[in-house]
């Protein structure tokens, strides 16, 4: 069996209630996988399963459950993908945005130590269940649980200083302390790192073989957007790395986390291509041929990883979220290679995300043939996610969380197995204030991040040049840029939108 049951996931809990009645239970709950796809588009995701460019994808929605999830207002990465972890809004976990200011004026990114509730692998170390996490959102500095973690760096050479906001999404630096736990598989993923930069300076570059060559003379803007995919999409390989480590070594786990961020990055920056005549000033010819496939080319891709992650864990519990759905935007917008950067795809209207899950321990509701995405029902809303994660394991959720779990998502059998419960709450005074005092550690490597990179040998900042920390990476802002407009202009409203 390529995923085995963890013996610890063999528990008597009490679900402490509020009047439920619930007996202890034993979990025996089969491993979960959760990838988290920023950005994927039900749409899209149809759209291109029709022309059978995701297998994978596809079969997981033939044969589990296929719905839609609604989002948050603000549909912002680290907002959304925090909530999905804490089954919190924002309010309440204390990710409220990407960056904030100090009492000085300096801007920094919010970080693991500013959540103010568990997640889920917090939940589930404290009850002795092991968790990996591997790119999350807001999971930098890596926290100690009971499996492995792999954050995604969120440092201050993300925030474009000069405009104050602009945002891009975080990677994997060798070399780069607190990355990683426990911290001797920062040697594993460092040499991931270093062997996908010796890939892209010997010129035998993946994103080629994901996105293709240009056939044509490449104009600046899109050479500049497509860096930003290519860096996003480096970020990805290694996260899945980390997930297929896991799996091809066989070690015992209770849940496995992955996130993939390209399919967002290149669905902000290339729906002009791929939709030119949506647009009053569609690209060039040349363009269009060369770059019109890479949304297209970025779900084929990680309709790929899934593939390779369900065939070595064929027994685990499948389930794929997305934090928000996309359409084409900027639509009167003049794009030019000198001028400010204009997304074509954006999210800031709060579009639907996806849900697939798949196996034993969720209940079946597949696709239908020939199914509309207007067609698909909306089962629950990101605040949902943990609460019915715990729910499955056996574990109560927080009565102070946003969410509630999801019985509709659930097998019967799970539901027979381990009765809901709830706690008033999972954290306490004791929790906090440890996480007050390990922020307040952290801030002094925060304000030394820049000297660290300086500090790194020749070798190291060839690396992050390939992999994309210069030119398109730490001086070239990201998608994950402007904050959504209180109320979004009519050029992006929904008659703009229809049909797609």
């Amino acid at each position: 069996m390529a995923a085995r049951w963890n013996a610890r996931a063999l528990l008597a809990l009490v679900a402490a209630t509020t009047g439920c009645g619930v007996e202890p239970a034993a979990v025996v709950a089969r491993p979960l996988i959760l990838i988290g796809v920023d950005g994927l588009e039900w749409e899209l995701l149809l759209r291109f399963a029709g022309e059978e460019q995701l297998p994978n994808l596809s079969a997981l929605a033939k044969d589990g459950l296929a719905a839609k999830l609604d989002t948050l207002e603000e549909t912002l990465s680290p907002l959304i993908w925090t909530t999905i972890a804490t089954g919190k809004r924002p309010e309440k976990h204390g990710i409220t945005a990407f960056s904030f200011e100090d009492e000085s004026g300096t801007a920094f990114l919010f970080t693991s130590l500013h959540r103010k509730s568990k997640a889920l692998w917090n939940l589930f170390t404290d009850a002795g269940l092991t968790t990996d996490v591997f790119g999350w959102w807001c999971t930098f500095p890596a926290e100690e649980i009971q499996g492995e973690m792999v954050a995604q760096t969120s440092t201050r050479a993300q925030i474009d200083i000069a405009s104050g906001s602009r945002i891009w999404k975080g990677n994997y630096l060798a070399g780069l302390p607190r990355q990683t736990w426990p911290d001797e598989l920062s040697a594993r993923m460092d040499a991931h790192a270093r062997a996908l930069a010796e890939q892209v300076i010997a010129g035998a570059d993946p994103a080629a073989a994901a996105f293709g060559k240009p056939a044509h003379a490449v104009s600046k803007l899109d050479e500049r957007l497509f860096g930003l995919v290519r860096s996003a999409f480096y970020a990805d390989v290694l996260f899945r790395e980390a997930a297929l480590d896991v799996l091809k070594e066989k070690r015992p786990f209770d849940a496995l986390l992955v996130y993939f961020g390209v399919v967002d990055v290149a669905s902000h920056l290339f729906w002009r291509p791929m939709e030119p005549q949506k647009y009053d000033h569609p690209p060039s010819a040349e363009s269009i041929a060369d770059f019109g496939r890479v949304i297209r080319d970025s779900y084929r891709w990680v309709d790929e990883a899934i593939g390779e992650i369900r065939r070595l864990a064929p027994d685990a519990d499948l389930l794929v979220v997305s934090d928000h759905g996309f359409y084409a935007a900027s639509l009167h917008d003049e794009f030019k290679d000198d001028g400010p950067r204009h997304d074509s795809g954006k999210h800031t209207q709060s579009p639907p995300g996806v849900l697939i899950a798949a196996g034993p321990g969720f209940r079946r509701d597949p696709l239908p043939p020939g199914a509309t995405a207007d067609e698909l029902k909306t089962i629950g809303r990101v605040e949902d996610l943990l609460p019915t994660l715990l729910a499955r394991a056996g574990l109560p959720y927080g009565e102070d969380m946003d969410g509630r779990p999801l019985r509709r998502l659930l097998a019967d059998e799970v539901l027979r197995a381990h009765p809901i419960g709830s706690v008033k709450s999972h954290e306490d005074d004791a929790w906090r204030v440890s996480r007050e005092e390990a922020l307040a550690r952290f801030r002094d490597f925060e304000r030394n991040f820049e000297t660290l990179l300086r500090q790194m040998d020749e070798k190291n900042l060839e690396t992050l040049r390939a992999l994309g920390y210069t030119g398109a990476g730490l001086n070239e802002a990201g998608p994950e840029d402007d904050p959504p407009p209180k109320e979004p202009p009519a050029k992006d409203s929904p008659q703009d939108r229809k049909p797609r």
